[in-house]
């Protein structure tokens, strides 16, 4: 079983919306079970079924398990996390929801916590290692060929190293009426990716 989201028109934290029937199916293969007719045996039996786990890459595990993973906290509570309703809402677009400090970095209460089995898994949300992998070799080879689009080299992340008050020799340079981006050590130029 597999739910591929399409970036960069992905559901997000929305996500749940398109799980709710995955999540009835899944509650009745649980509770009640399906007919089904074993061919082997030439007989009908009650097939009752859970799912395990996902596996995802990093973003898609952030969406799914319902913790950021933009930030740094830890040890979750789920018990705090009040209810949010899920769907694109025209009163809430652009409206953050504001967590009291015990939720720490869930973002909601995963909707697989209504299956009442998932509580009691160990592992419920792996990683795709081999995705990750690609994703990283991607930006850093973006990063260090200065690919437009493919670069974490951006204006931001200048920014923010000079709100760090780290390496100013990366910091934005004032030239009038726009910023001048300093080229990076571990950047290669022009001439240099040509000889690649």
């Amino acid at each position: 079983m597999s739910l591929l989201e399409p970036c960069p028109h992905a559901p997000g934290k929305d996500i749940d919306v398109y799980l709710q029937p995955l999540i009835d199916e899944l509650k009745e293969l649980w509770n009640d079970g399906v007919d089904t007719y074993d061919v082997s045996i030439g007989q009908s039996f009650r097939l009752n079924a859970c799912i395990l786990w996902t596996i995802n890459d990093f973003p898609t595990y952030g969406n799914l398990s319902s913790w950021s993973t933009k930030g740094y906290k830890a040890c979750p509570q789920l018990e705090h996390v009040r209810h949010v309703t899920f769907g694109k809402n025209p009163n809430n677009v652009d409206r953050k929801r504001k967590r009291a400090s015990i939720e720490l970095n869930w973002t909601k209460k995963s909707i697989f916590f209504e299956l009442e089995y998932w509580a009691n898994l160990k592992i419920i949300h792996n990683l795709y290692v081999m995705h990750i992998e690609k994703n990283v070799c991607d930006n850093v080879l973006g990063t260090l060929l200065n690919l437009e689009g493919k670069t974490k080299d951006i204006i931001k992340a200048r920014m923010d190293l000079e709100d760090m008050n780290i390496r100013p020799e990366l910091h934005l340079q004032d030239v009038g009426t726009k910023y001048l981006k300093p080229p990076a050590c571990y950047t290669f130029t022009i001439d240099e990716r040509q000889k690649i």
